[in-house]
């Protein structure tokens, strides 16, 4: 398993947020380039069995990895709408002279390499359409929260769900929020980071990432099966 700590958009920086966000695809590339060519230990992995997982805007990430083509000028028609809702008011505090809408289409990095995808809650909804998600035929794990304040509208995961040309697996979670589907905080960071760490009463985040973790796994085991 690899883990990508992405320029401009992690704990220790997040200076750029939304060209981080567009640059994304390419460091999943380019770590996939790595692992399975010069790491040290790439003779220990099957190129066939490569996965991507992806939360939030890594949702986004992994659907422009496995072929989707997002239209960011969409993401501005929808903040012109909803220009108090969290992504929105991110993008605005985050925003940079150079606008990711003038990206073109062949901008974006895909890898053919990557077989199955978990998006889970995935930001940036409003930019992907069924055009934009009609080259993705990979198996998706779809997952969002009932009750995600951040990602609110039906146009992320479920807008999501109707346009990808096949219908993905698809989990609805009961009174989960958009940071549920992180790990259970320690009491520490639960002092720390509130927001992050506190769920919807009758939310059990321990019990649920059994449940989620056992479905993960179980979903790449079966789309990614031993030769």
């Amino acid at each position: 398993m690899a883990a990508i700590q992405h320029t401009g958009d992690n704990y220790k920086d997040g200076s750029k947020f939304i060209q981080a966000a567009v640059d994304r695809p390419r460091h999943v590339n380019r770590t996939l380039d790595y692992m399975l060519g010069a790491w040290p230990g790439h003779d220990r992995l099957d190129p066939a069995r490569v996965g991507v997982f992806g939360f939030s805007v890594g949702g986004f990430t992994a659907l422009v990895a496995v072929g989707g083509v997002p239209d960011m000028a969409r993401e501005g028609a929808f903040c012109a709408e909803h220009p108090d809702d969290w992504p929105c008011r991110m993008a605005k505090e985050h925003a940079t002279g150079s606008s990711p809408s003038q990206r073109p289409a062949s901008a974006w990095v895909h890898d053919d390499r990557i077989k199955a995808a978990v998006v889970v809650a995935p930001a940036l909804g409003p930019t992907f359409t069924s055009a934009g998600l009609a080259n993705v035929r990979v198996p998706i794990q779809l997952w969002r929260g009932e009750d995600d304040p951040i990602l609110r509208h039906s146009c992320f995961a479920q807008a999501i769900y109707d346009a990808l040309p096949s219908k993905p697996e698809y989990h609805v979670v009961p009174k989960a929020g958009h940071f549920s589907f992180q790990v259970p905080c320690s009491d520490a960071l639960a002092r720390r980071a509130p927001d992050l760490c506190t769920d919807e009463p009758g939310f059990d985040r321990v019990g649920f990432h059994k449940t989620f973790n056992a479905a993960v796994v179980d979903f790449f085991g079966a789309h990614l099966p031993v030769q």
